[in-house]
């Protein structure tokens, strides 16, 4: 794998300018304009060639996430968050359940106005939106803890921080009969399908119900997050495919870890079309974008998916 001073250094070479070579020593200090630019065109090149095709098969990967029932709170009042087995009861329901975790969204806990997300497990029955919980364990005194504001949502680049776009097509569900008691099972059986639903269509038939239960459906809310339906009743292991995000070079050291090694190239020789463009060098633009291309070609011959036919419900071999 090449380094980002290698990556550089060649796109200097391959570029012809009269202008020494970065080294370890000088490459995150360097002061010279065009050496800087250069630097900056391979980061550029390299995230514009992910960007490119995200179908290629080193941008897809695949994810398992526990996902937990969820209540999103707010006006959250103690002296830090509420701890793992800590336990709540609302106070006009008397509804109870026991917090696995909590995520803080803005505010603080001390301050008493926490917004946050607490994951849950024995949930007793329904609780009201709105309501105060009061902490029945571990510290009994503490009263109007939170107020429920409604079910939580699911970011996903919370758990997989190189998420760039999920399948939406892919998402697979895990029955809880095949988690371990510490939900970390990853190998279990019993994986259904979700069906993705429109926001739109989720919001006006799903959004608003209370039902507990395996999910059947997902959607992408309007800030980017994820619900399900039913809303999950216990732990279930979320997998699905995702493109991840361009990777950013900082240290001269870095690495391309995605691209296989064969096929970088393609990131120098479009890094010399931004100096060609730079300097109105329209010949060596054209040398500079041949060499791209068949970079480019045989990353995609090879490393695109094979193309295929789905299923045909008539084909006897599906029946």
């Amino acid at each position: 794998m090449s380094t980002y001073l290698e990556l550089t250094n060649s796109a200097i070479i391959e570029a012809g300018v009269e202008l020494d070579d970065l080294t370890s020593v000088d490459f995150a200090s360097t002061t010279d304009p065009l050496q800087k630019r250069f630097k900056r065109w391979i980061n550029q090149s390299l995230k514009e060639i992910e960007f490119e095709r995200n179908e290629l098969e080193y941008k897809n990967k695949q994810a398992q996430i526990v996902v937990y029932p969820r209540f999103l709170v707010i006006d959250g009042n103690r002296s830090v968050a509420p701890p793992a087995n800590s336990i709540f009861e609302g106070d006009d329901t008397t509804s109870t359940f026991e917090v696995v975790s909590s995520t803080l969204l803005s505010g603080t806990w001390a301050g008493g106005d926490a917004e946050a997300n607490l994951d849950f497990v024995d949930l007793s029955s329904a609780i009201a939106f709105n309501e105060f919980f009061d902490e029945l364990s571990p510290t009994a005194a503490n009263l109007n803890v939170f107020r429920a504001k409604w079910w939580g949502r699911y970011n996903l680049s919370d758990d997989v921080t190189d998420i760039l776009e999920p399948n939406k097509s892919s998402f697979k569900i895990q029955d809880p009969s095949g988690l371990s008691t510490t939900s970390d099972n990853t190998g279990g059986t019993s994986n259904t399908s979700l069906q993705f639903v429109p926001w739109g269509l989720f919001n006006t038939s799903m959004e608003t119900s209370g039902t507990y239960g395996r999910p059947t459906a997902i959607t992408e809310t309007p800030d980017g997050s994820y619900d399900f339906f039913p809303r999950p009743n216990g732990p279930y292991i979320l997998t699905f495919e995702y493109q991840s995000t361009p990777q950013q070079l900082a240290e001269w050291d870095d690495t391309v870890t995605d691209m296989p090694a064969l096929y970088q190239d393609a990131i120098v020789w479009r890094a010399v079309m931004y100096y060609a463009d730079y300097d109105r060098k329209p010949d060596q633009f054209a040398r500079a974008e041949r060499r791209y291309e068949y970079y480019k070609n045989r990353t995609e011959a090879n490393k695109m998916p094979v193309p295929s036919f789905g299923w045909n419900r008539y084909d006897s071999a599906w029946s």
